[in-house]
């Protein structure tokens, strides 16, 4: 191969499973109109609260944000709140956020409880599983069933490392029946083995669906983030269903058909190594990209005596890097033998239902999380993670991540991500205008109508939606 031949998507990918590129995608015209209302009507906003919101289970933290006994984390959905705890038998269980004397919230934030949970009102205490164990100046009560006012507990599950809750005791479903087959997709990458080196949480002043919207397409790449078109294939990306949820496989380290034969192999390195020094991280606005370091590594790496970019005789930069990508996790010490080949370069992206995006590759993962705003249908939470596989214990100690709140655009988190979040809330603001009444979608939105199908068994659009 020479270092110009162009090397496309075409060439070398056989899709896993049913996947298919957009152009092999049915659509059915009645689903590719979705009510601005949607969006921007806070009648559906409230609907969303009480028909789906209070009847789907949700990815609220992972395992290892709860290690010991007595930690717990709040998670805030609306108006709504719940401890999420762990317990001293060593269960994690979540309960309403709310004292059974007069309603008081009891925690705030992250921490650790101690042996027992206590009001700050009134100094009722609970047991880390939830029992009522102790009533200030009881004797004034008239008598109290213990059993009766316990907290009230709600289910929860866990996949892959991470906490899901469900609203209610007892749901119509188990957790296993919501993810379907996603459990199995995302066992190889061991994700509970990971650890979590990045956790953020910043408004965005857009709907939370405009926001999963964004990150489920590849359609926008080429408008919003035209500088990536020379290392992936926006254009022959792959989707699949997977009930509520879906998956898509972005190729990386070839270029987009958009560019046609234009990018050769030296173009396309130099283009995933400045894709490498955009990175994803918490740094003001100012600041250097949080993968300079690593892009100027990998720069010196592929640079000859004369000051050139060069590549192993023979190889693409597609080789290279997925023969990096593996011999550096088996280096640390981790199996991953249970993925495909490209796993170790592509981004494999799956949507959770309803507001759950995780980028996946081999060690590395970026999870979103979207929670809708309690009264303003154009403003919601974006939460983001970073889980990396590292084996050095004393690394991963140092690298554990602790939360950090921001306002809106008061920090970047990665030119890409920035991009986007910047970006969106003039989607938001279109949207609001008044003058449009549905948004149109096409195959390269398939997984957007999937959303919507999904999001349909829950509110169906006669009710409004």
């Amino acid at each position: 191969m020479s270092e110009n031949d162009p090397v496309t998507t075409r060439d070398w990918y056989t899709p896993p499973r049913g996947a298919k590129t957009p152009r092999d995608t049915p659509l059915d015209p009645v689903d590719t109109r979705v009510p601005t209302s949607r969006y921007t009507d806070s009648g559906f906003l409230e609907r969303e609260f009480e028909l789906l919101w209070s009847r789907t289970w949700h990815l609220v933290c992972r395992e290892s944000q709860v290690p010991e006994a007595g930690d717990y984390l709040v998670y805030d959905l609306g108006k709504r709140s719940f401890l999420v705890l762990r317990g001293g038998d060593g269960a994690i269980r979540a309960f309403h956020n709310s004292c059974r004397h007069r309603g008081t919230r009891l925690c705030s934030g992250r921490g650790n409880t101690g042996r027992r949970v206590t009001c700050p009102y009134h100094r009722w205490s609970y047991d880390l599983d939830g029992r009522l164990r102790e009533v200030t100046d009881r004797d004034t009560f008239c008598p109290l069933d213990d059993a009766a006012y316990g907290l009230s507990e709600v289910a929860v599950g866990s996949c892959a490392g991470f906490v899901f809750l469900y609203p209610d005791a007892h749901p119509p479903e188990s957790l296993d029946a919501f993810l379907g087959e996603v459990p199995a997709l995302l066992a190889p990458y061991r994700f509970e083995e990971a650890v979590t080196t990045l956790d953020v949480s910043m408004p965005c002043s857009a709907n939370w669906k405009v926001l999963v919207e964004a990150f489920v397409e590849m359609y926008h790449v080429h408008a919003v983030h035209p500088e990536l078109l020379s290392t992936l294939d926006d254009v022959n990306t792959y989707f699949e269903g997977l009930g509520r949820h879906s998956w898509m496989i972005v190729p990386t380290a070839v270029s987009s058909e958009r560019l046609g034969d234009r990018v050769g192999e030296i173009e396309r390195l130099e283009a995933f190594i400045a894709m490498m020094a955009q990175g994803v991280g918490v740094r003001s606005r100012d600041h250097r990209s949080a993968g300079e370091e690593t892009a100027g590594a990998l720069r010196r790496k592929f640079t000859n005596g004369a000051g050139e970019l060069v590549l192993p005789g023979g190889s693409s930069v597609r080789d290279v890097f997925l023969e990096m990508a593996r011999k550096g996790l088996e280096d640390k010490g981790f199996d991953l033998s249970g993925l495909r080949e490209e796993q170790f370069l592509d981004n494999h992206q799956f949507h959770l239902f309803p507001n759950v995006v995780m980028n996946c590759y081999a060690g590395l993962n970026m999870f979103l999380r979207f929670r809708p705003h309690a009264t303003d249908p154009g403003q919601c939470t974006i939460d983001l993670l970073l889980i990396e596989l590292i084996g050095d214990p004393e690394e991963r100690r140092a690298r554990r991540a602790q939360h950090e709140d921001y306002a809106e655009g008061e920090v970047s988190l990665g030119e890409v991500v920035d991009q986007d979040t910047d970006f969106l809330p003039e989607v938001q603001a279109g949207l609001a205008a008044g003058d449009l009444e549905h948004v149109t979608l096409s195959k390269q939105e398939i997984r957007i109508v999937n959303f919507h199908k999904a999001l349909d068994r829950y509110l169906p659009r006669d009710t409004g939606g």
